[in-house]
């Protein structure tokens, strides 16, 4: 069993996605989704979130509260979904994994290839 954790950021009623990867040996390549990944051995939810946002955007972010948390089949994951605030500037020249980093509407998102991880929280919003 996997556990990942996602961060769910939010300025101006736009949601900060990744564009993941075009790798085959990815799950759901070329796929929009939250920043995030997977959990490491003795570590938190909560840590693991702090280390993914460095790694991936390098910067600092303060979690503000656990929000939601779902079972991926395709991963066969524990996907934990926490509203998080960025302490930085988000900057897509600090990106270091996926190809690109947009900032999306709820609508905008419809219409957007998804990750599962994507498609689960949005049923959880509606």
């Amino acid at each position: 069993m996997l556990y990942a954790s996602k961060a769910i950021i939010i300025k101006d009623t736009k949601y900060l996605l990744q564009l993941r990867d075009n790798k085959k040996d990815i799950f759901f390549p070329n796929c929009w989704t939250f920043f995030g990944g997977r959990i490491k051995k003795k570590e938190s939810a909560e840590m693991c979130l702090v280390r993914e946002l460095r790694e991936e955007l390098s910067i600092n972010i303060k979690i503000i509260m656990k929000i939601y948390e779902s079972f991926n089949h395709k991963t066969n994951s524990y996907v934990n979904y926490y509203y998080a605030k960025p302490l930085n500037k988000i900057n897509v020249k600090n990106l270091t994994e996926g190809q690109s980093l947009g900032w999306f509407k709820k609508n905008q998102i419809n219409n957007l290839k998804k990750a599962q991880d994507l498609k689960t929280f949005l049923n959880f919003l509606n």
